[in-house]
């Protein structure tokens, strides 16, 4: 009998959790015994069976309903909003590893406008956190376990907020976070 490797082991189980494949076709495949297939597989139910379902469902959908072109246009609002929360879950880190630094801090800096002259000039000025500043922390927090899927501390009704209306409804301190954060980041980098 042949020895199979941790890869193909891992291969066998993919197959076997998408619902598609018996054991005996897997088994052929990997010209090994059927034993050896169910040692693998270990009595577990196929845990993507639902996922491959859906996605054949939707391509046959495609197929039935949509032109070529439309396909295309699917496809490409799919892979935009993907990137777009890619992009969220990025700024929402950088937005938390900002707030963190501040709330170590015990501070942050506030632009003041001041009188240079006949100028303008905007000077950052050290200001204390309130029990505002750290309330409006919490909330970001919150909003941010809503984008990352977490367990929110809100009401049910609030769990299924669209996450971009979450980044939307940042406060004024949540906007000079990111500001600064991301003045830091390009600082740094």
């Amino acid at each position: 009998m042949a020895k199979l490797s941790e890869r193909q082991r891992n291969n066998i189980l993919a197959l076997w959790d998408t619902g598609s494949f018996t054991k005996t076709a897997i088994a052929k495949k990997y010209k090994v015994s059927e034993k050896i297939i169910r040692n693998i597989v270990d009595g577990n139910a196929p845990k993507n069976k639902a996922l491959v379902d859906e996605q054949l469902l939707l391509n046959e959908r495609k197929k039935s309903e949509l032109s070529p072109i439309e396909i295309k246009a699917v496809n490409n609002a799919v892979e935009v909003l993907e990137k777009n929360k890619e992009y969220i879950q990025r700024l929402t880190t950088l937005n938390l590893n900002g707030l963190e630094a501040m709330i170590k801090r015990g501070s942050f800096k506030k632009p003041i406008k001041m009188k240079n002259g006949d100028f303008d000039v905007i000077e950052q000025h050290e200001q204390e956190l309130t029990t505002v500043d750290y309330k409006n922390a919490q909330d970001t927090i919150d909003k941010a376990m809503i984008t990352y899927g977490e367990a929110p501390r809100h009401a049910n009704s609030q769990i299924n907020v669209n996450t971009q209306n979450n980044m939307q409804q940042n406060t004024e301190l949540n906007r000079e976070i990111v500001s600064q954060t991301l003045e830091n980041f390009e600082n740094e980098y």
